[in-house]
């Protein structure tokens, strides 16, 4: 009977591991997520796919390593051309590495318990919060700490080390966990083990701040904010900064960790500070500060923690003793359950209903998007310039494509040759006000301008624009 109701539980595993694929794959087509990141890495890729090593992303008016330092991007460039040139084609790539993660742990678990490992993963509210928005390197990582978790437990220094300095080519931040290993070490008062660490944060440091500059240039300063803002006024500064963290989103995503993560160190028999959780939270304690301090903890940003975590009692010696107590199971089981079933009830409504809060789903739609596309296709050239809402981007891409967005993040040209807007009561569309949008919807198709598009779903317009149409994108 036991057996029979493991089987049961790991099919209804495979079955939300598929869901996630498919739930995603319909909210690309149907204009559902939150795509500015999305359309952002999705740009680069297909630029990357055309020869560009470094493309410039007008969504961003940035190019792409000037603005993080991600050369793990490489390595989805041949999904984005196995797909056809389709934006699926690195959401599936990002669905994959979650595959491979989970089979891994599986695999170098020292309690083979498939099903277990298998729920504690797919409950897990920082991991399905990053994979609710794809696409992102920083997802990618897991693999990375994966290894890099397993190699702690196994005192591995050489891979130890290996391990963490791959982590700088998924995000540029993730170079100051070097210097927390070095930290480590220095605790240890090891010579040998002082002195590779030192030169693999050395090695580190050199990369993303001389080799990368010298390669392509000025990059874009994320952390000088933070820099100015502690030197000039340290404890104001970060108080004030902790103050616009969303503790809410942060609870639910590390309190399913804190009983297993604490329960695997008091069965830790070392000193405090020599023991892997020391280790690990030494790589991970700058990153999450800086993390802490930009208000990013939530949405992709958190996988970054909750991984690596989730790893160390998973490949513990005593991951087994941990669920031996029934109520302690029960108990750890029902936190990572109940904080992750928001995801799943929008998962379960795009895929099986068609429902969303944030958009419509519907063939109708699906329809219209592909009139679009051909009629874009039709009027813009490589120096024509799109201005667009966010959520449909990722469908309307194209190599050197000029598309640009509303975000605080774009610079904004003077002017655009076409000005695409999805209709508000059919998605969530970002950056402006109702009242803003409604304005636009109007002042848009005033002047010397062209409708080349106006049905329930979208409004493409080409032409010279009247300054009261423009100003509401310019202002942002």
């Amino acid at each position: 009977m036991k057996f029979l109701r493991e089987k049961k539980v790991f099919i209804l595993c495979l079955s939300l591991l598929l869901l996630i694929l498919i739930s995603n794959i319909i909210a690309v087509f149907n204009n559902c997520l939150s795509s500015y990141d999305l359309g952002l890495y999705y740009q680069a890729l297909v630029n990357m796919a055309d020869g560009d090593i470094n493309p410039y992303l007008t969504i961003r008016t940035l190019n792409i390593f000037n603005d993080h330092f991600e050369p793990i991007l490489f390595l989805a460039v041949p999904s984005v051309i196995l797909t056809g040139y389709s934006p699926v084609g690195p959401v599936v790539f990002e669905w994959i590495i979650f595959c491979l993660f989970i089979y891994g742990l599986i695999k170098l678990s020292p309690k083979k318990d498939a099903t277990l490992i298998f729920f504690l993963c797919l409950f897990s509210r920082g991991i399905l919060t990053a994979l609710n928005f794809p696409i992102h390197p920083n997802t990618w990582s897991i693999l990375s700490w994966l290894a890099l978790v397993y190699f702690i437990q196994k005192g591995n220094l050489r891979f130890i080390l290996l391990s963490a300095f791959s982590l700088i080519f998924y995000r540029e931040s993730n170079v100051f966990g070097l210097i927390g290993l070095l930290f480590f070490y220095l605790t240890s008062l090891d010579k040998k083990k002082i002195a590779f660490s030192l030169l693999t944060a050395i090695a580190g440091l050199f990369i993303i701040f001389k080799l990368r500059p010298f390669l392509v240039g000025e990059t874009y300063d994320y952390g000088g904010v933070f820099i100015k803002g502690i030197l000039k006024d340290h404890l104001f500064f970060v108080f004030e900064r902790l103050k616009l963290v969303d503790y809410s989103s942060f609870l639910k995503v590390f309190i399913p960790l804190i009983l297993p993560v604490y329960l695997t160190l008091r069965k830790e028999s070392k000193p405090f500070i020599r023991t892997n959780f020391f280790q690990l939270i030494c790589i991970l304690g700058p990153i999450f500060f800086l993390h802490l301090l930009a208000g990013k903890i939530h949405y992709h940003y958190g996988i970054t923690f909750v991984a690596p975590l989730l790893c160390y009692f998973i490949l513990s010696p005593s991951f087994s003793s941990i669920f031996e107590n029934k109520k302690t199971k029960i108990f750890i089981l029902l936190t990572f359950f109940v904080t992750s079933t928001s995801t799943y009830t929008r998962w379960f409504k795009q895929s099986l209903f068609n429902k969303s809060r944030n958009c419509v789903i519907d063939s109708k739609k699906r329809a219209s998007t592909n009139r679009l596309r051909l009629v874009i296709d039709k009027n813009m050239n490589e120096n024509h310039t799109l201005f667009s809402s966010n959520r449909v981007v990722p469908l309307i891409v194209k190599e050197k494509r000029k598309i640009y967005v509303p975000s605080h993040f774009t610079n904004h040209l003077p002017s655009y040759d076409f000005i695409l807007l999805e209709k508000r009561d059919k998605g969530l569309v970002n950056s402006l006000s109702e009242v803003e949008y409604k304005e636009a919807m109007v002042k848009c198709k005033v002047g010397e301008s062209e409708t080349l598009y106006d049905d329930q779903y979208y409004l493409l317009v080409k032409g010279e624009f009247v300054q009261d149409c423009f100003k509401l994108f310019s202002s942002l």
